[in-house]
């Protein structure tokens, strides 16, 4: 089966990357771009700005976010949930 990986790529204000991270999974290239993309994509940011802020307070960092780009990579050969359970 092929997936598409939603992906944000993550950078701080000191021009620090991030590791890319993967949000979710689509089984098709328009699904996951649709989330990529406005309006979608602007509850995946709204979650990683807040996500962001929970671990600046636990971790005592001081960098925020710049900038954040959603992309979608793949395609990706996944398992069907069911041969797990061969």
């Amino acid at each position: 089966m092929e997936a598409y990986i939603l992906i944000a790529i993550i950078e701080l204000v000191d021009g620090t990357k991030m590791p890319d991270m993967p949000i979710e999974m689509y089984q098709s290239y328009e699904a996951c771009i649709e989330q990529a993309r406005p309006p979608g994509g602007y509850k995946h940011i709204d979650k990683i700005g807040a996500d962001w802020e929970v671990h600046k307070q636990d971790h005592a960092e001081i960098r925020d976010i710049d900038k954040v780009y959603l992309t979608c990579d793949g395609p990706i050969e996944v398992m069907h949930p069911e041969w797990e359970k061969i």
